[in-house]
């Protein structure tokens, strides 16, 4: 009974707030704002909401590198693959720390 209330809870907030559309269209504003950047070693982008794909080209770092350089400028992203990052903020994150975030990563896959 108390995992079943949690969850019904956690269910109750993400329709309460439309987290599900808000993730849909920070999703697409996520993938825009880095097809916009032009960075030369992103290859491909893939989405579904806030969870997002970011496959490098062959000639640019792995994604781990990517991702530790991230994490040196104090952003947490994943590598999913060896040049695949992969990003999946929370769904209540803000539109200022979204922004953050993206200058973070856009600032390090260009140093690529």
């Amino acid at each position: 009974p108390l995992w079943a209330a949690a969850a019904a809870a956690t269910m109750k907030l993400i329709e309460d707030e439309n987290l599900v559309s808000r993730a849909a269209e920070l999703g697409e504003s996520v993938l825009r704002t880095i097809r916009d950047a032009k960075i030369s070693c992103v290859s491909d982008l893939r989405g579904a909401g806030l969870m997002i794909g970011i496959q490098l080209d062959e000639d640019a770092r792995v994604a781990k590198d990517v991702m530790l350089a991230c994490i040196d400028r104090g952003l947490l992203i994943c590598p999913a693959k060896n040049n695949v990052v992969r990003l999946a903020p929370p769904l209540v994150i803000d539109d200022d720390t979204l922004q953050e975030g993206l200058g973070i990563l856009i600032g390090v896959l260009k140093d690529s």
